[in-house]
């Protein structure tokens, strides 16, 4: 069972689970403090579908490009997870017109050809915007 995670939507969180070609999907619109329901809808989705943590095999997240924030969370929330079940966790980007589902096969394809624990990486597809400090009058 591997768990996929998009936090870079515009107006949704998505998670999924796969288990060879049988795939189940959560989406939470709208949610209000988004990057604080990540684990809530984590374990949401785990409970609907009769999951324990200890059963996924991997964890594939969007890591870009998107939001700082939401990049930054979410490979916390997963790269945590990924370190404490002792689990790979394959970054993907997000490419416009792909669905979700294609990037979440993308991401365990990434994770079978791999042996060693992977780590997502953030990408943020542009280098960062940091403005310069203002010279104060004295």
């Amino acid at each position: 069972m591997y768990l996929f995670l998009n936090n870079l939507e515009e107006k949704s969180i998505v998670l999924g689970l796969a288990k060879k070609n049988l795939f189940f999907w959560l989406i939470a619109k709208n949610p209000l403090n988004r990057n604080e329901k990540i684990l809530i809808n984590i374990e949401k989705i785990l409970k609907n579908n009769g999951i324990n943590l200890k059963n996924l095999k991997g964890i594939v997240v969007i890591n870009g490009p998107g939001s700082f924030a939401g990049i930054r969370v979410a490979l916390s929330v997963v790269n945590t997870l990924g370190w404490f079940l002792k689990i790979p966790v394959a970054g993907i980007s997000l490419v416009v017109n792909k669905q979700n589902q294609d990037l979440f096969i993308k991401g365990i394809e990434k994770i079978n050809k791999t042996k060693s624990c992977l780590i997502a990486k953030p990408f943020y597809g542009k280098n960062p915007n940091i403005s310069h400090k203002k010279n104060s009058l004295r």
